[in-house]
């Protein structure tokens, strides 16, 4: 009797174990489904970032934009993403982040057909900016969402996913731009095709779950249960960790009750400031955020073409084509770095980005110096209008009011008879001179007649490509995931959706800032010293990231706040107590992971 009870115990336990194992196998699975479904927020946020670049060259013509009206095409959807990034962040408090990505989802798709069927530059404008909502909400939501859902020992890859698949969609947006370059209106196909992967993302994501620690904070703890079980394919390890997640919330309910009896209440962010640990933790975030902003990655990515064109490269489909070469370079070094935030650890990679980064700016403003000292000089004067008072080649293709360079190409390679004159706003060719259309030397003489609209000939020309691409080999394992995949883990659940919605905005005002004024800065400081002047940004922003950010990998979300109520320098910590907490979290999961295997292994023999 003793025997067949016993058999049946073990039978019982053998079945357990193996339906455990085919749990946790369909759990990886739907965790990468969840994860490549929300991260496609990211592709769609990279694929706008990325096609504007290209398309403003070949809306410039159909339209005839000002420099004021290609910024404001380019800022808007940042001005609007600002905004909303903020709102953001209550609404997914209020409603839940896989409403706030749904809703997205739904914006994205109108905004990109809005901007595809556009038939002037004011519904153009008016579809920029429902695109800037639904990155907005994406933005603030996705991040959070992901980490949410992820277990410590994999949070950092997987959110770092979500800066993965941005720029894959820069990527995308640089092949698709060079694809249609020199189709009729091209751009149309460049903005509006946007609207597919919005849709997908909408309907797949439809069949997700809710975050797992939003359905807790709503006190819906069986239907936290049921998503934790599912995405980590252990009952176990579900309850434990729901277990978890409840003697947090309890905890900080029951600070909250003191505060009110004490102060007779709060708002929610007068409790994040009056919190030591959340409000340093808010400090970093927001650092980080805007300084990966003003460091010039977006003038890198929204004006990569134009960058290109100004190194001396004339034709505009091969600058879209270099700058889908420096894209894929993007890609590739952000799908290598996504294999060392979990092992390098968050700051390491941060710091190293950094020095990359820096040192890629010199070379920029290197660069630009050396072709402005190599630019041909204008020998031929016209008073007659501002072009014809440039001195160089430089300065006439910089004039606001739309100049080029005519000049004669000499047997051994020297620019002669240079000359700058004024553009025809609708054929984009001079107006008068040796280059214009009534010139009998051009008609005479057309292999040694050139004609620079928006380059100049120089021998320098490789060196700001260079730069780029070393720019963004330093900037894609750390600077561009670590912002988003730190942000969306220091801050407790009661604060995590107003933390992300204020580090979030601030990325947006820093793009906005630098989206908007590139142009304009250039035109004062000349191309040379806009890259100077991010160096020093990029200073800055590394000596707060040195001084202040701890080493966070390893660690549960629900750990977080106490990382930041240490000594306010990391350099001034002990190198022991900064790792402790997260190699015993890594150790015990290392551990049960051990112990399951082997359970499994001998209940297979049996």
């Amino acid at each position: 009797m003793t025997t067949k009870y016993q058999s049946n115990v073990d039978m019982t336990s053998k079945e357990d174990l193996l339906s455990e194992r085919g749990l946790k196998r369909r759990s990886k699975f739907y965790v990468f489904t969840l994860t490549t479904l929300s991260t496609l927020g990211g592709f769609l946020f990279g694929y706008d970032t990325g096609v504007v670049s290209g398309a403003m060259l070949l809306i410039n013509k159909d339209f005839e934009m000002s420099p004021v009206w290609h910024e404001l095409i380019v800022s808007s959807t940042i001005a609007a993403a600002l905004v909303f990034s903020l709102i953001g962040g209550w609404f997914s408090d209020r409603f839940g982040r896989k409403k706030a990505i749904l809703i997205s989802g739904v914006i994205f798709t109108g905004g990109s057909i809005i901007m595809g069927v556009a038939q002037n530059k004011e519904i153009l404008l008016v579809g920029r900016i429902i695109i800037g909502v639904a990155v907005g909400f994406e933005s603030m939501s996705v991040p959070v969402y992901i980490a949410e859902c992820a277990d410590s020992a994999s949070r950092g890859m997987l959110v770092t996913a979500y800066q993965l698949f941005i720029t894959l969609g820069l990527l995308a947006a640089s092949i698709i731009a060079g694809l249609y370059s020199t189709s009729y209106e091209g751009w149309r196909y460049m903005l509006g095709l946007a609207a597919v992967p919005a849709a997908i993302q909408f309907l797949g994501f439809c069949l997700m779950p809710e975050s797992p620690r939003w359905l807790a904070a709503q006190k819906r703890y069986n239907e936290a249960n049921k998503v934790l079980k599912a995405i980590r394919g252990s009952a176990a390890v579900a309850d434990q960790e729901l277990a978890s997640i409840k003697a947090t919330i309890e905890d900080k309910e029951r600070e909250m009750e003191e505060q009110i009896a004490l102060n007779g209440g709060s708002p929610l962010y007068v409790q994040v400031f009056r919190s030591p640990g959340v409000r340093r933790a808010l400090c970093i975030g927001f650092c980080m955020q805007i300084f990966q902003q003003l460091s010039g990655i977006n003038t890198v990515m929204y004006y990569s073409a134009s960058i290109i064109r100004m190194s001396g490269i004339r034709e505009e489909s091969m600058a879209i084509w270099i700058s889908a070469g420096v894209s894929a370079v993007n890609f590739i070094c952000t799908f290598i770095g996504l294999f060392f935030v979990d092992r390098a650890g968050r700051r390491k990679l941060v710091l190293i980005s950094y020095a990359g980064v820096i040192c890629s700016l010199v070379l920029l403003g290197v660069g630009f110096s050396l072709m402005n000292s190599d630019s041909p000089l204008v020998t031929q004067v016209n008073t007659n209008d501002r072009c014809g008072k440039s001195y160089s080649c430089q300065e006439c293709i910089s004039v606001p009011d739309g100049c080029g360079f005519c000049f004669v190409k000499a047997g051994n390679g020297s620019i002669l008879d240079g000359s700058c004159w004024k553009l025809d706003a609708d054929s984009g060719k001079p107006t008068d001179g040796q280059c214009s259309e009534k010139s009998d030397l051009l008609t005479k003489y057309p292999a040694n007649i050139d004609f620079a609209n928006g380059w100049c000939p120089t021998k320098y020309f490789w060196l700001p490509i260079l730069a780029m691409t070393l720019y963004l080999v330093s900037f894609a394992p750390g600077m561009g995931p670590m912002p988003w995949t730190i942000n969306s883990e220091i801050y407790p659940l009661w604060a995590r959706g107003f933390c992300t919605s204020i580090t979030t905005s601030a990325s947006w005002l820093g793009n906005l800032i630098i989206s908007a004024s590139f142009l304009s800065l250039i035109e004062a400081l000349g191309n040379a010293g806009a890259f100077f002047l991010y160096v020093g940004i990029a200073l800055i922003g590394f000596s707060i990231i040195f001084a202040f950010l701890p080493e966070t990998r390893g660690r549960t979300l629900e750990e977080m706040e106490s990382l930041f109520l240490g000594p306010l320098f990391v350099c001034c910590r002990g190198r022991k107590s900064g790792s402790t907490l997260g190699s015993n979290n890594v150790q015990k999961e290392k551990e049960a992971t051990n112990v399951e295997a082997y359970v499994l292994s001998a209940s297979t023999h049996m």
